[in-house]
């Protein structure tokens, strides 16, 4: 009998520890960043560079210009620097970042920020949101942030990299905004730089 109730005892000790272990293991941290780049698999040599907006009405904006402060701080960390003595940058860097919300059950959103790395102009990228909620059932959103770059030689404005970085994130937290994720995806778009050519990988933050 004595050592009937201690066994008991002990599962009742050990129930609760069990069950936070659970919940522990549950728990997810920081979402993976998927990001895929561009080039023609030759080294991309490094110089002065300089960061513009592909959307010209994004310029002059409190927002792009913090955010054009953390590109190029990481690409500074790469080995590109800012131009000297009022000469003309050897590359320009044109970046865009834009939001999408969707359903936790829907398909991927479309996230793709391009540039026409393979074609001959310049596309300006996707934008908006995009909200696709099942009927007769609730459910939760999601925020896909994604930030798109291409780097172009400056003597004759021809693309030698591009690539893109894209998270999602429970929409409506602070973990979803743009501004949270801008220097996460900045730093796993510029990881390993220049990358592998047209694969998708996934970088944990």
């Amino acid at each position: 009998m004595t050592i009937t109730k201690s066994a008991n005892r002990r599962a009742l000790l050990v129930a609760p520890l069990a069950a936070l272990m659970l919940l522990s293991a549950c728990r997810s941290g920081p979402a993976d960043i998927e990001v895929t780049r561009f080039h023609m698999g030759q080294p991309v040599t490094r110089g002065s560079i300089v960061v513009e907006a592909n959307d010209p009405a994004l310029a002059t904006t409190v927002e792009f210009r913090t955010f054009q402060a953390v590109v190029i701080e990481e690409l500074a960390r790469i080995g590109f620097g800012a131009p000297v003595g009022g000469a003309p940058s050897e590359f320009v860097a044109t970046m865009a970042y834009t939001q999408t919300t969707q359903s936790s059950r829907a398909a991927p959103a479309n996230t793709q920020v391009g540039f026409g790395f393979t074609g001959s102009g310049t596309a300006a990228p996707s934008t908006g949101a995009a909200v696709a909620v099942p009927v007769g059932r609730r459910d939760n959103l999601v925020a896909v942030n994604t930030l798109s770059m291409q780097i172009k030689r400056r003597a004759n404005m021809t693309p030698i990299w591009e690539g893109r970085a894209s998270v999602t994130e429970t929409a409506g937290t602070d973990a979803a905004s743009m501004s949270a994720t801008i220097r996460p995806l900045s730093a796993a778009l510029l990881k390993d730089f220049p990358g592998t050519s047209g694969t998708t990988v996934r970088v944990p933050q």
